[in-house]
């Protein structure tokens, strides 16, 4: 994974936000995205301490499932969407480790 900038960044005392993540183009082997979170996590988890949030973009992610395990593969837990916030969410897919009513 590599980081680039894209002109919506914004940057205080150095630091960037949100941090951007890119496949390495450079690869000859297709980075899977959930393998490699799952194989970066401390990684991971000090860039998203140190600037609040981490985007990636450009990874094969095409399907609701898709999403889904990439959630997964983070291992945080999932916000419940029975409880307040700004917006309204609806769940797409289900998580299979989730009892639902």
């Amino acid at each position: 994974m590599s980081g680039n900038m894209i002109p919506q960044h914004n940057t205080k005392d150095g630091v960037m936000f949100p941090v951007v993540l890119t496949p390495n183009l450079k690869l000859t082997k297709t980075v899977e995205l959930t393998e490699a979170i799952k194989a970066n996590r401390s990684w991971l988890d000090s860039l998203l301490h140190r600037s609040g949030a981490v985007l990636f973009r450009g990874f094969s992610v095409s399907s609701a499932s898709d999403f889904n395990d990439v959630v997964e593969s983070s291992g945080y837990e999932d916000f419940s969407y029975g409880v307040g916030g700004a917006g309204s969410r609806t769940k797409v897919q289900p998580n299979p480790d989730v009892e639902h009513p």
